[in-house]
């Protein structure tokens, strides 16, 4: 991430293949996989789920779900998928009401 911050060009790069404006700003593997692991909701929608599940267990009553990041999924899929995919799996749960 050293690299990213301190690059004369802020760490911006075209995203190779990608749609117009999408950039390559983060490194590929600037977070190992324990951190992700740790502090990251990533995988199937069921997992995700489960995990946001066991997330409300603890009694936390607000939750930022970040969905994309800078210069990255410009459409918004990963927004989209997360409200169809996951989020509906939680939406018959009572303990889901107070996030509405």
């Amino acid at each position: 991430m050293e690299a990213v911050l301190t690059s004369a060009r802020g760490g911006v790069t075209r995203t190779s293949g990608g749609a117009p404006g999408e950039l390559d700003f983060y490194p590929r593997g600037a977070l190992d996989e324990e951190y992700l692991d740790q502090f990251g909701v990533i995988g199937t929608a069921e997992y995700c789920a489960e995990r946001l599940q066991e997330i409300l267990e603890l009694g936390l009553t607000r939750i930022y779900i970040g969905t994309r990041g800078v210069g990255v999924d410009l459409d918004e899929v990963n927004t989209n998928r997360i409200g169809r995919e996951v989020l509906s799996l939680l939406a018959g749960r009572s303990d889901l009401a107070k996030f509405k």
